[in-house]
């Protein structure tokens, strides 16, 4: 044996180096490229994640309800009736006196009043019949004298300083109510109440702490002359002036802060002895501007034909004079107390006088919806 012989025999090569003995295939590496998608088929079967329209779960119809609502009269009145007492039902525990001011308190924040309607903060919109007790009468039109007041102001004219417009007011109320030769101007309507009471022969009975600083509606004027003498007419647009009458109050068709009051007086030698208050010119230059309104607004459609539009919803719950709605609180066989009846109206989105002795007022704009949801409320509220 030579040297050579002593070296070890080479290890056998690894089957994938030695040399194919026959035709066979060579398996390639499972190697894969970094941005090549596989699509897995999901385990319904589909290709490429696709649901199979045979797998796809069948979502029952919905059943439609095939019975119409009972839309007769007493049905009508049944729902009518279910929603006036839940919405009377959700003010009734509202803190509250029994007085026009308790009951204007239970009326949601106003977020924006224009003409007769009222935005509130709750996103209700109301149908405003009570309009500030007259003074809005000219819904949208009373813009006119808020645009005056501007003017005046941007004038300077807020000063209570003698100015020259208190004799054009002066003009303007003895051409609307000729019946009236004497003017009085105050800056609110207590002034002129007190000045009135000190025409009084005793002036100490007649003080204000006996007597409600309250003048009388037209409507409700005494048919005894001597009564009748002693007593102040509340006098509103669009009513005539009761015989005997000597002294009136006019509800001025002008915003509150832009309304002077205005005592009248048939006779000059009535108001003799009282004196004008010394007010800024704005207020008589706007409230003139107001009666010009008023004097033009039958030509816009606010006539007895307009107001009458109105009896075919509300001619069951109020009795109209004129423009002028008086609640009824007695229907068919149910007699309701006032509280209850307000807070119905504003159930039915609408806000009608807070105080039984004055009026609500049919609004210069409305619509027959708007009148109808009034109208359920009261239905429901009286169940007629």
């Amino acid at each position: 044996m030579t040297s050579d012989d002593t070296t070890p025999p080479a290890p056998p090569a690894s089957p994938s180096a030695q040399a194919p003995t026959g035709p066979t295939s060579v398996t390639k590496p499972a190697t894969y490229k970094a941005d090549k998608k596989i699509s897995t088929p999901k385990a319904n079967g589909g290709k490429g994640g696709r649901k199979s329209a045979k797998n796809k779960p069948v979502t029952p119809p919905v059943a439609r309800k095939s019975a119409k609502p009972d839309n007769s009269k007493a049905a009508r009145t049944a729902r009518a009736a279910g929603r006036a007492a839940k919405q009377l039902s959700a003010t009734a525990t509202l803190p509250h006196d029994d007085s026009p001011a308790g009951r204007l308190a239970l009326l949601p924040p106003v977020r924006r009043a224009r003409g007769n309607r009222l935005y509130l903060e709750t996103d209700r919109r109301l149908l405003d019949l009570w309009l500030d007790d007259g003074r809005i009468i000219l819904g949208e039109r009373e813009r006119n004298s808020r645009l005056y007041a501007r003017d005046a102001a941007e004038k300077g004219l807020t000063r209570a300083y003698p100015g020259l417009y208190n004799q054009r007011l002066r003009s303007a109320l003895q051409r609307t109510w000729p019946q009236f030769t004497a003017v009085r101007f105050y800056q609110n309507e207590e002034r002129a109440l007190q000045a009135w009471y000190s025409l009084s022969p005793n002036p100490s009975q007649a003080s204000p702490t006996n007597q409600p600083l309250t003048p009388v509606e037209a409507f409700a004027w005494p048919a005894d002359a001597a009564i009748a003498a002693n007593n102040l007419l509340l006098l509103r647009p669009f009513t005539e002036v009761p015989a005997g009458c000597r002294f009136a109050l006019v509800r001025l068709p002008c915003a509150r802060p832009f309304a002077p009051a205005c005592l009248l007086a048939a006779q000059p030698a009535d108001l003799a002895v009282l004196h004008d208050d010394l007010l800024p010119a704005m207020l008589p230059y706007a409230a003139t501007r107001a009666l010009d309104s008023l004097a033009s607004c039958e030509h816009e459609g606010y006539t007895e034909a307009h107001w009458a539009s109105s009896d075919a919803r509300l001619g069951r719950w109020f009795e109209r004079r004129g423009p002028y709605l008086f609640a009824r609180l007695s229907v068919g066989n149910k007699t309701v107390s006032y509280d209850d009846f307000f807070r119905a109206a504003l159930a039915g989105d609408a806000l009608v006088s807070p105080d039984p002795l004055h009026p609500a007022i049919v609004p210069p704009i409305f619509d027959p919806g708007e009148l109808k949801k009034l109208d359920r409320a009261l239905e429901g509220l009286f169940g007629a």
